[in-house]
């Protein structure tokens, strides 16, 4: 299979699509789907240098693999590095997309 995404455009796409798929599912509430979509993104070696795509990872693997209360305290570290690096639109949106994530899951 490593041979197919050898090239990083198919990687950072192929990246990218699961990514998508994720935040998709978990929109949708199809939270089991969502975790089977982060465990095979997990596979993979996101390059060092796709910083965005290494958020997301990291930010959705907080949502679905750790407790509430450390998962918030995590990706609150996550989104202030995006507010040091003048990224405040994008921060916003990611925080107000973990509440609403959270308010989903209670309701």
């Amino acid at each position: 299979m490593e041979d197919i995404f050898l090239h990083n455009d198919n990687l950072h796409n192929t990246i990218a699509v699961l990514e998508n798929g994720i935040e998709i599912t978990s929109d949708r509430r199809e939270y089991e789907l969502a975790r089977e979509l982060l465990d095979l993104l997990s596979d993979f070696n996101i390059p060092s240098d796709e910083l965005l795509l290494r958020f997301k990872f990291s930010f959705f693997k907080n949502l679905f693999f750790k407790k509430q209360a450390e998962a918030v305290k995590l990706n609150n570290q996550l989104i202030e590095t995006l507010r040091l690096m003048n990224s405040n639109q994008l921060a916003s949106a990611y925080d107000e997309y973990m509440s609403t994530f959270y308010q989903n899951k209670l309701s």
